[in-house]
């Protein structure tokens, strides 16, 4: 399953798949949060979204919670950096910048109702090298192919929308 084109839209920016920019890689570079309660294991896939503008290096994303159902249970906003870079370099207060270092669930964004569950995996997720390395990764690599305006496959048939 694929979901190439996938857009976040928040009140400041849109967003992009990396998947999107990148559709050959869907199958081999997943990540994915698995919860279990009560014996029942459920796995949801987790897509990234990156700013698509060449010139702005917000170090921030959108990570759509996805269930094999192809329901949206949740969209966390994220920005990796130091909360002093994002006081410093945007402009934003105290309580922004810990919101977005954080994680949290911005109500511009698809949210269900079941979206809070995420968050707590998601803040031990970001505690991870191994994944904080991996958004790095994706995030300069995503930056690299917009700067250079590297072409990229489109399918139509797998484009979805985050908000109804």
């Amino acid at each position: 399953m694929t979901w190439n084109n996938l857009t976040s839209y928040s009140s400041r920016m849109l967003h992009k798949s990396f998947d999107s920019q990148f559709p050959l890689l869907v199958h081999t570079d997943r990540c994915q949060m698995v919860l279990s309660e009560e014996g029942l294991v459920t796995t949801f896939d987790l897509i990234d979204c990156y700013c698509p503008n060449p010139e702005c290096y917000c170090y921030e994303m959108k990570l759509v919670v996805r269930g094999s159902d192809q329901i949206t249970y949740a969209t966390i906003s994220y920005g990796w950096k130091s909360s002093s870079f994002y006081r410093h370099q945007f402009g934003l207060d105290k309580n922004t910048t810990k919101q977005l270092t954080s994680g949290f669930l911005d109500p511009s964004d698809e949210q269900s109702k079941f979206a809070e569950v995420f968050l707590e995996p998601f803040s031990m997720m970001i505690k991870d090298p191994n994944f904080t390395n991996r958004i790095n990764k994706r995030y300069t690599k995503f930056k690299e192919a917009i700067s250079t305006n590297r072409p990229f496959l489109a399918l139509p048939d797998t484009i979805v929308s985050l908000k109804p």
